[in-house]
């Protein structure tokens, strides 16, 4: 934890943070990892200045000395650019220069995440989201800390920049009162599709020098690999059904799993500390990404339940138009949903959710399938 307290600290330096900047080449094969030293780390400070708990004000005696530094692997094709004075890692994709990566470390919030959010959509032309959805949107993680996704597409402007039609931005939002990282990715549509989940291996080998290597990505050239027998991962256990394709680890997922004749079915497993937020809650939020009513009592009370992990798992099926967080649509789909909460002396101790979405046809197809899976989960 000083570790990555150092590397934040970079970051925490003036009035503004140190930017990273992400992007392509490499000929074959993933990069060896790089390692980048941010400077101009103030020294002489506690531990919680560092970490951006309150402002650094004049250290007598203070000078200025690199921090810890930060390590990635590049996806292929990606290729280090020339740093800039405000870019630590500057990176771009060989063949698009219009392909943009960069991190911001920030102490403070940098005015919360409702106002990052709806600045970064402004930059693709669309407008603020509804109260309330800020904090709906994906779950991530970015640097060790808790993180949202962002997802949006339009004509980006940037930060005054001339308007591109047809432009993505992905990123991370990590906002915390003792500082915060935004990880911002851009470029045109049809690219950043192609680059989405180099893009998300890539956030997820960054980290100091001193972190653990995360593991390697275990796919195909097309992102995904055949699921097959027993799996376990997060102090979880499951059986991999029949024809379903195991993705690249993300951030807060458990495993990602692709169905369909073209992997348009997904399903995926998170879990949550705590209760998670509750059973109602959750199951009234997928219910809204489907354009569907929150459950009455008698609703939720009938809902089947069917054994997994050592107790019961509630089970939900959704049937509407999808629209998820970072605006992506499917008009006539279908969701499988279910959580299971594991207690400890009567104290919910971890919430576990299966989530299945798709067209609707295709998601009946794997109905069977997805409750043998939520049936499999277990203990390790």
């Amino acid at each position: 934890m000083e570790a990555l307290q150092r590397a934040w600290a970079a970051a925490l330096v003036g009035a503004t943070g140190l930017l990273v900047a992400c992007g392509s080449n490499q000929e074959s094969g993933w990069s060896e990892p790089k390692i980048v030293e941010p400077q101009g780390t103030r020294i002489g400070v506690s531990t919680a200045e560092r970490f951006g708990m309150r402002p650094m004000g004049p250290v007598p005696g203070s000078a200025t000395a690199p921090a810890d530094a930060f390590q990635f692997t590049l996806p292929p094709g990606w290729v280090d650019l020339k740093p800039t004075s405000m870019r630590l890692v500057n990176v771009g994709l060989a063949d698009d220069a219009s392909v943009e990566c960069s991190l911001t470390l920030l102490g403070g919030d940098g005015g919360g995440l409702a106002a990052n959010v709806d600045r970064w959509r402004a930059q693709v032309g669309l407008g603020p989201l509804a109260a309330g959805e800020h904090e709906d949107l994906p779950a991530a993680t970015l640097l060790g800390k808790p993180a949202v996704r962002f997802d949006a597409t339009g004509t980006y402007t940037g930060m005054g920049g001339p308007a591109r039609e047809d432009f993505r931005m992905i990123g991370l939002l990590s906002v915390a009162p003792e500082g915060s990282g935004f990880l911002k990715f851009t470029g045109p549509a049809d690219v950043l599709e192609r680059e989405s989940a180099n893009f998300d291996a890539f956030a997820a080998s960054l980290r100091t020098a001193s972190a653990p290597a995360p593991r390697a990505p275990q796919a195909d050239a097309a992102g995904t690999s055949e699921a097959t027998g027993a799996n376990s991962r997060d102090g979880l256990v499951w059986e991999s059904p029949s024809g379903w394709k195991r993705g690249p680890d993300r951030s807060m997922r458990t495993v990602t799993y692709f169905a369909g004749p073209g992997g348009e079915v997904e399903c995926y497993v998170a879990v949550l500390g705590g209760d998670g937020g509750g059973l109602k809650s959750n199951l009234d939020r997928w219910r809204q990404q489907m354009g569907a009513a929150p459950l009455t009592a008698a609703e939720l009370a009938a809902l089947e339940r069917i054994p997994s992990l050592g107790g019961d798992a509630v089970l939900i099926e959704i049937p509407g138009s999808y629209r998820g967080m970072s605006n992506e649509q499917v008009d006539d789909a279908l969701m499988l949903g279910a959580m299971a909460l594991e207690s400890v002396g009567g104290v919910p101790e971890r919430a576990v959710f299966a989530k299945l979405i798709g067209p609707r046809n295709l998601a009946e197809a794997e109905r069977a399938s997805f409750r043998q899976f939520v049936a499999s989960l277990g203990n390790e």
